[in-house]
């Protein structure tokens, strides 16, 4: 049975998805999502205790200090470390209410892909690239009473760097210390959320790379360009993930509930056709339109 994974996009994004056969990752402090990023903060400080229970109450007061400073530092101003983050977002779910409801009175559009194909896809193109890493892997709904493992675990090695860096904070050490505590927070904090979000059932790609603002790491800077796009009067940072002549892995496209399904189906079949694809694979959301 084929695996498939779903992007839910607006009419502009389905558009220019077909037409340039192109996905944008976004720079992670302007995902619509920002503040969930700080619940990763909340398992951290969950197990401080047991983690910082063999430092003096000074240190671990310095520690915990640092934590949060750079919390606070991560969800601003992070471009300075010369360190970012281009996520993109799929869902495992076709016809999900509480996606269109993200968008509210606008038309939105379910885009369903190969998981395999794109997978794959997105590991060749971002291989050719110069990111200093790259995951595609399903988001970790947690709850803050039952951590698991792995996240426990991950959560702890960060506190030993934090640890570390309050230590050398005044020596060369601390600023490639301070450096690693930033990709950790970029590799890890992407993919955890509260488990109230768990019918989203959401998977990420998540590019990280140095800055080219940074002239000192410009060797390993990813050679994408970043480009800027308009949403609500902000202007968004996103990179072209993808960028091929070859037709995307694209097996399914649902029509979101709105007025004229019938007719933006329609419309969404003949760029289709146009653009070389299956015509045949668009369907309409089974939820029902509750117009104004």
């Amino acid at each position: 049975m084929l695996d498939i994974i779903y992007h839910y996009t607006d009419a502009n994004g389905l558009k220019g998805i077909l037409a340039d056969q192109t996905l944008w990752a976004t720079h992670y402090r302007y995902l619509n999502d920002l503040n969930e990023m700080n619940y990763f903060l909340k398992i951290i400080e969950e197990i401080l205790p047991k983690t910082l229970s063999l430092l003096n109450n000074c240190t671990k007061l310095k520690v915990i200090n640092n934590i949060r400073s750079y919390f606070d530092f991560f969800l601003g101003n992070e471009i300075h470390a010369g360190l970012e983050s281009y996520i993109i977002s799929f869902c495992e779910k076709q016809d999900l209410l509480s996606q269109w409801r993200g968008y509210g009175k606008n038309a939105a559009y379910s885009i369903g892909f190969d998981k395999a194909k794109l997978k794959a896809l997105l590991k060749k193109e971002t291989a050719l690239h110069k990111f200093t890493s790259y995951s595609f892997d399903k988001v970790k709904y947690v709850d803050i009473q039952k951590i698991p493992t792995k996240i426990y675990n991950q959560s702890c090695d960060l506190i030993k760097l934090f640890t570390s860096f309050t230590r050398s904070i005044s020596d060369k050490r601390g600023e490639k210390i301070g450096l690693d505590i930033l990709d950790n927070l970029l590799k890890i904090s992407p993919f955890i959320k509260h488990i109230g979000f768990q019918e989203e059932s959401e998977w990420r790609a998540n590019c990280i790379g140095f800055s080219k603002v940074d002239r000192n790491l410009k060797a390993l800077s990813h050679d994408h360009i970043i480009k800027f796009r308009n949403s609500g009067g902000t202007i968004v940072p996103y990179i072209e993930l993808i960028n091929q002549k070859k037709n995307l892995p694209i097996v399914e496209i649902i029509i979101g509930p709105s007025r004229n399904m019938h007719l933006r189906k329609k419309s969404v079949e003949l760029m289709l056709n146009e653009k070389g694809y299956n015509w045949d694979i668009v369907q309409l959301s089974t939820i029902p339109y509750i117009g104004d």
